[in-house]
C-alpha cells in the first residue's frame, strides 16, 4: 500500500512533469512560428541561437535579463 507521503511525492512529480510538458510545448510552438517557410526546425533553431548570441554580444546581459523579466511579469 502507498503511504500519504509517497502519494504526495508522486503528485509533485506529476505536476512537475505537466509543467515541463507545457513549457516544452510552448518552446516548440515558438520555434515553429519562428521558422520560415520550407525551413527545417534545425535550421530555424540554429538561426534563433545565432540571433540570441548576436544580441548577447551587442547588449549587456543584465539589461537583456531585466527586459526578459519585465516581459515575463507583464504576461
Amino acid at each position: 500500500m502507498i503511504t500519504a507521503s509517497e502519494l504526495a511525492e508522486l503528485e509533485d512529480q506529476r505536476d512537475t512533469y505537466k509543467s515541463h510538458s507545457l513549457m516544452l510545448g510552448r518552446v516548440g510552438a515558438m520555434v515553429s512560428d519562428f521558422c520560415e517557410e520550407n525551413e527545417t526546425v534545425e535550421a530555424g533553431v540554429a538561426r534563433l541561437l545565432a540571433l540570441y548570441h548576436d544580441l548577447k554580444a551587442q547588449y549587456n546581459w543584465d539589461q537583456l535579463e531585466s527586459i526578459n523579466n519585465k516581459n515575463d511579469s507583464l504576461q
